[in-house]
């Protein structure tokens, strides 16, 4: 299945290179199958098209913070709800990060705050 994905991907890029979600989606798979410097690469491209692609800046900070980076992760993830304040899953993330860097209470508020824009 991911190889199918992979492929989709490949070709929606060969026909339209300029095409930020497919750069973004075929970043995810690399995530997902461990490969942090390749997914890390398709996100830099998704965000040469679109530097404002709220996704990519949360799918980089992601990736950023598992390398633990955390200060670069906090600026692409801040930008994303920046550019979408109603980004869910950016907030969750923001509060992993505060987690991993020991400040509860901040995590409380992100979390809190991902809830209070999606329940489920």
């Amino acid at each position: 299945r991911w190889g199918r994905a992979a492929v989709s991907y490949d070709l929606a890029l060969q026909f339209n290179p300029q095409f930020t979600e497919a750069w973004n989606n075929l970043g995810v798979l690399y995530k997902e199958r461990e490969n942090p410097e390749k997914a890390l690469e398709c996100y830099m491209a998704a965000l040469g098209i679109d530097p404002v692609f709220p996704q990519t800046l949360n799918n980089v900070g992601v990736v950023l913070t598992v390398q633990g980076k955390l200060e670069e992760a906090r600026e692409k993830i801040q930008r994303a709800v920046e550019v979408n304040p109603f980004y869910a899953e950016a907030y969750n993330n923001l509060g992993v990060l505060m987690r991993d860097e020991g400040d509860i209470t901040e995590a409380i508020k992100y979390y809190e705050k991902c809830l209070s824009l999606d329940p489920e």
